[in-house]
């Protein structure tokens, strides 16, 4: 597992941004610090990921002298040690069977936090066993 520095700020009363400086395209949102962390592992998982599939070059982490000195970095207020592991592997389809109202609720708060009912799922599970943790 590697982690990658993440250059975070305060954009509203409520919500953060996370910018990972070195990877373009890839930002993630949270109203909290906590759902923040969530949501960038999920978001840096995918983007890396999605490198890797298209035969890009995987970006390397980042120290915190090489983060503070890109321009992504610049109102940085704090940064945010994000895992990634590039040794999941791929996707794999599954069907999951749940009520109509759950299903409908999920892609609801999926929209609301812009990620896809998978990626909602993804981050759903990673939260609930870190709490395991």
């Amino acid at each position: 597992m590697r982690f990658y520095l993440a250059a975070v700020r305060k954009e509203s009363c409520n919500d953060f941004v996370a910018l990972f400086p070195g990877i373009p395209e890839c930002v993630a949102f949270g109203s909290d610090t906590e759902e923040l962390a969530l949501v960038a592992a999920d978001t840096l998982q995918r983007r890396l990921e999605a490198c890797r599939d298209q035969g890009d070059p995987v970006p390397p982490p980042l120290s915190l002298e090489e983060a503070r000195a890109r321009d992504e970095a610049r109102d940085a207020e704090f940064f945010l040690a994000v895992p990634a592991n590039l040794e999941e592997g791929p996707p794999v389809s599954c069907v999951i069977a749940l009520a109509a109202g759950l299903w409908e609720q999920v892609d609801r708060h999926a929209r609301l936090r812009g990620l896809t009912r998978s990626g909602f799922l993804a981050l759903a599970a990673r939260r609930e066993m870190r709490n395991e943790a």
